[in-house]
């Protein structure tokens, strides 16, 4: 086993400090506060005039966050040496880097992909082990019963449907009631995820259809009846293959959600998307209890302070802005693992996204950019699957008309201060207003979810700063 990364002072060039919290938010040493409100002390020589700080999302470990800081680092380095548009604009600032460390849990979403295990026997050795990496990454008090329960049960699922109905309940049970405060509210189906049965549940996570006739035509060769495909069932004007092979077809969304192959698929699902509830909720709580008020001490006045924020991280820098005091430089969401309507105004009749107000109550002073792309299967796939519960058509999951989807999958939907745009490499020349939120298309320089850290990302990120 190892310890705990060796934190370096300086990360290619840059001062370089840590703020570690724990699961309630709560600050874990208080010497880093010390530490990282030193860095703009005016008695130094040197003090940071731009204050940067960083959120990793779905890690495991400190050692995997730190290698994301140390790439972004590094790659910010290369753009300050090569695009002289960034060094004109920084001419006279020194920037300084402060990464937040906080409890996370990756949201598996490799193995989601149907077809990848041998068997059912892989299958159940799978989901085993999953439940075994989770251990230790929910907040209810008996969370550890409650994982022992859900093991027990599953050699069970594939021959009993009352054994994948005591899974969900189990499972969902992880999770405590959401925390109030900004961005509680999020547009992912948590109120569906809470309160439908779990016999409901279980039905919808295996049904790929979603109650679209035309991905039903598609997948069984038309509406069932007196030629029902053998195996096959109705449930509730839906037709669900119950029995016999299973294939994804190409229809829509229908290849991107991909189609269950048995109830160890769907138990399994079913665990990504708790995760991504809980994770969900801590990220809020340590940007809100832990992150702002950590920050509205230690900036200094007449400091810059911006923040940047991958995954789950981007709605803990967010959570943190609705919080803060002190006024925010920018903001940089990178693959935002939360809601396209965070920002939205009247994304539906009366109801304004869960962070507007980072936005109408002028806590941005400057620019906020959003990278996005489809080519992110961990953002879209957490939404597929909330659009699972609330059975929407297959033909809208995830796209930018969904009531479900990402901003690292569609950017900011429906908010009047977006502006679009794309990416670009890291020599382009940016020009980024005060309080517009720009969305970039990354699909050129971003390839997946953890892609973050590359020159392009970096330009952009120093654009905005």
């Amino acid at each position: 086993m190892t310890g705990p990364p060796v934190i370096p002072p300086r990360l290619s060039g840059f001062d370089f400090r840590v703020l570690a919290f724990d699961r309630t938010g709560a600050p874990v040493d208080q010497t880093q506060i010390d530490a990282v409100r030193v860095l703009g002390a005016p008695e130094r020589t040197d003090p940071v005039t731009d204050l940067v700080v960083v959120s990793h999302g779905w890690n495991n470990d400190d050692t995997e966050a730190l290698a994301l800081y140390t790439n972004l680092a590094a790659s910010m380095a290369a753009v300050l040496a090569a695009n002289e548009a960034i060094t004109s604009a920084l001419s006279g600032r020194r920037l300084g880097l402060a990464g937040v460390f906080w409890p996370s849990k990756r949201f598996g979403y490799a193995e989601l992909i149907p077809g990848g295990a041998a068997g059912l026997g892989g299958q159940e050795e799978q989901l085993l082990a999953r439940i075994d990496e989770l251990r230790g990454a929910f907040d209810a008090p008996d969370a550890a019963v409650r994982l022992d329960a859900a093991a027990a049960l599953v050699p069970q699922l594939m021959r009993s449907s009352a054994a994948l109905e005591t899974f969900i309940e189990q499972v969902r049970q992880l999770v405590p009631a959401s925390a109030s405060g900004p961005g509680a509210e999020d547009h992912d189906a948590a109120d569906l995820f809470r309160e439908l049965a779990p016999s409901i549940i279980a039905d919808r996570l295996a049904d790929p259809t979603l109650g679209d006739p035309q991905l039903e035509d598609a997948l069984l060769g038309g509406a069932a009846g007196p030629d029902t495909p053998e195996g096959a069932e109705r449930d509730g004007g839906v037709v669900l293959v119950t029995e016999g092979p299973r294939e994804a077809v190409d229809v829509g969304s229908a290849a991107f959600l991909g189609l269950p192959p048995s109830p160890l698929d769907a138990a399994h699902r079913w665990l990504n998307l708790t995760t991504y509830y809980q994770m969900k909720q801590r990220a809020g709580l340590v940007g809100e209890r832990g992150l702002a008020p950590v920050l509205d001490t230690v900036v200094s006045s007449g400091q810059r302070l911006h923040l940047v924020g991958h995954s789950f991280g981007a709605r803990l820098v967010t959570a943190a802005a609705a919080r803060l005091q002190h006024p925010v430089a920018s903001i940089c969401l990178l693959q935002a693992a939360f809601s396209h309507y965070a920002f939205a105004q009247d994304w539906e009749r009366g109801r304004d996204g869960a962070f507007r107000d980072v936005l109408s109550q002028h806590r941005l002073a400057g620019p906020m950019i959003v990278t996005h792309t489809r080519n992110d299967r961990a953002v879209g796939i957490a939404y597929a699957l909330a659009s699972r519960l609330a059975r929407q058509v297959a033909s809208a999951i995830g796209d930018a008309s969904s009531r479900y989807g990402g901003l690292g999958s569609n950017g900011a939907q429906r908010t009047p201060e977006a502006e679009w745009a794309d990416l670009h490499d890291a020599s382009y020349r940016y020009s980024f207003a005060q309080g517009t939120v720009y969305n970039l298309l990354a699909d050129r320089y971003i390839a997946n979810h953890g892609d973050v850290a590359g020159q392009a990302v970096a330009n952009a990120v120093l654009a905005a700063t």
